[in-house]
């Protein structure tokens, strides 16, 4: 079953994560989250050939940290992110992105299911992320 914010109507574009896993987004929503995506978008892209729907972006990001990453930008509810590698990977994914928002942790945009998170848990994911304050 695709995730809510993959159903919304409009994407314009297809983000391939590493394993060739496709993301159908909105050139909007991530050039509002991301100045890196804002100025990839910026760039004169050639025209679509017939046999392809929708421009396809690599990156190279693994990529169930990488859809809870768009489940970030986009304006929806996030599952809870239950482990710290997979919150280390998001939060450097945001700074790869330069997702500012993504970067406060807040509860609306990262929940976290904080039963698995010890103390020492959040402070080596802080650090990992160079926010030790």
């Amino acid at each position: 079953m695709a995730a809510e914010w993959q159903t919304l109507p409009g994407a314009d574009v297809i983000l391939r994560a590493s394993g060739g896993k496709k993301f159908h987004a909105h050139k909007l929503i991530l050039s509002l989250a991301s100045p890196v995506f804002r100025d990839m978008f910026s760039v004169p892209q050639p025209p679509l050939t017939e046999s392809l729907e929708l421009p396809i972006v690599d990156v190279n990001d693994p990529p169930d940290a990488f859809e809870i990453f768009l489940r970030t930008i986009y304006p929806t509810r996030n599952p809870p992110i239950t482990d710290a590698k997979t919150l280390v990977t998001v939060l450097r994914l945001a700074g790869k992105y330069d997702a500012k928002d993504v970067l406060d942790i807040h509860e609306d945009r990262l929940p976290l299911s904080s039963g698995d998170f010890t103390p020492i848990d959040m402070y080596t994911v802080l650090c990992a992320c160079g926010r030790e304050d």
